[in-house]
């Protein structure tokens, strides 16, 4: 009897010895993978050590009523809160139709603003008449908190390589590089279009297919990392889609990783994502984004 107690405080001490050992590595582990010089943890735009957002869209394109919106949604995320209960009187809605069509903007002003959301990749709403009262889903690819940790440090691993293999490249040549890397570790997610799984970067770095929106997210936070001015651009193609706009030498450029993730890199078509005479049928859908040259990035030789 005193033997098997004996065995059973060890073996329980030995478990807890184990727990502390991974706890003080996890810490060691975000500390060290976590050391992003671009954030300031002490701005209102500040989520994780991935990318530092500039609220661009929210400080430039949202009236009072849709910012109020955006900070609210935001801060359930933050929180890791799901549901929201909303009176559309208290964000100046005149009617629950109102509040519906700021929660399409806000939520795209979101996503454009803020590409190092690990989870959020969508929402759903619905108006109950009886109580005037809306409420507002937040639809997360995971739930478990820890795996925001994880990601966090494993996409920064990841860009952190990017940066240093980068450091000595032209502008050009990082831009061709970072298409090059969505097009060889990521393939278009075509089973699963529209799950809000494939629309973050942590289903692109870990789980290496996205569609769209998980391919642009990602390409812009790792051009914030190696120094290239960007946007995340939300418009139409032959449906909805999101693509990029790169800066270079005092110019804007059309950039869709989208291309090479769909592609065999031998394929004719695959550089298409970066020739600017392909883009003729691309359209914005907000007056968000600066005007972009109609001149090509690339010579035929350089792709």
């Amino acid at each position: 009897m005193i033997g098997n107690i004996l065995s059973w405080l060890y073996n329980k001490r030995k478990f807890l010895i184990v727990i502390v050992v991974f706890f003080i590595l996890f810490l060691i582990a975000k500390k060290v993978f976590n050391n992003n010089p671009n954030v300031d943890k002490t701005s209102e735009f500040y989520t994780n050590s991935i990318y530092m957002s500039d609220g661009r869209i929210f400080n430039n394109y949202l009236d009072e009523n849709a910012k109020n919106i955006y900070n609210t949604i935001m801060n359930k995320i933050k929180k890791g809160k799901t549901i929201i209960y909303m009176k559309p009187s208290d964000y100046g809605c005149k009617n629950y139709n109102e509040c519906f069509s700021y929660f399409s903007v806000v939520t795209h002003a979101i996503m454009i603003d803020h590409p190092e959301l690990l989870s959020f990749g969508g929402w759903m709403a619905q108006y109950k008449y009886e109580n005037d009262e809306i409420t507002f889903w937040i639809r997360n690819s995971f739930k478990l908190p820890l795996m925001n940790d994880f990601g966090e440090m494993i996409i920064n691993s990841k860009i952190d390589k990017i940066k240093k293999e980068t450091q000595n490249m032209s502008d050009k040549e990082k831009i061709k590089y970072v298409y090059n890397w969505i097009g060889a570790n990521t393939t278009y997610d075509r089973l699963f279009t529209t799950d809000s799984k494939n629309q973050t970067i942590y289903n692109v770095f870990v789980n290496h297919n996205a569609v769209c929106a998980g391919f642009a997210k990602a390409s812009q936070v790792i051009f914030q990392r190696i120094g290239i001015k960007s946007y995340i651009v939300e418009g139409n193609t032959t449906g909805a889609h999101m693509w990029n706009i790169v800066y270079v030498d005092g110019k804007y450029y059309y950039y869709d990783s989208t291309v090479a993730a769909c592609i065999p890199k031998d394929h004719s078509s695959y550089y298409d994502g970066l020739k600017q005479i392909k883009f003729s049928n691309y359209k914005t859908s907000y007056d968000w984004f600066p005007q972009v040259t109609g001149e090509e990035l690339y010579s035929e030789d350089e792709l």
